[in-house]
């Protein structure tokens, strides 16, 4: 996709618009923004629309592919000493509320309409608990602290 190419004024998705100046920066996106995209593409499975079901098995492989990179590069930062972990920590308290806010707000009107159409199967609340309750062990167990869920989001 092009999506990175375009101006930052023209990405529709916010955190495309975030700056990455960093390794650690591209790790954490990956890690836990391509993780958001895995959820609300699992929302599609099954979904109403035939065409995106046809096409989501690849999609969703690939963003595992992404994931699984990211982790694996803030591992090794972690490892690579002081410094390594300490980018790690500030790439992940940066794009960490990022991911919370990709979900959208919890109160959605949107959500429910959703659901009721078959384009998905969780509210946007929901979506965000289960993202939390799988990515914090991961940080956790990177040796990195969980940042605060609230400081920074622009939708709660």
């Amino acid at each position: 996709s092009d999506i990175l190419t375009r101006p930052r004024s023209k990405r529709e998705v916010e955190a495309f618009k975030e700056d990455m100046p960093t390794w650690a920066d591209f790790a954490a996106f990956g890690m836990l923004i391509d993780k958001v995209g895995e959820y609300q593409l699992d929302e599609m499975i099954s979904s109403s629309y035939q065409p995106i079901e046809d096409y989501l098995p690849q999609i969703l492989r690939e963003e595992k592919g992404h994931i699984s990179y990211g982790q694996q590069q803030l591992e090794k930062l972690v490892r690579s000493g002081d410094e390594g972990r300490t980018q790690a920590q500030a790439a992940i308290d940066k794009w960490y509320v990022v991911g919370l806010d990709m979900f959208g707000q919890s109160n959605s009107a949107r959500t429910e309409r959703y659901i009721e159409w078959g384009l998905k199967r969780r509210t946007n609340e929901e979506a965000r608990r289960q993202y939390i309750a799988e990515v914090d062990p991961q940080i956790e167990a990177l040796g990195l602290v969980i940042p605060n869920k609230l400081q920074g989001r622009k939708y709660l």
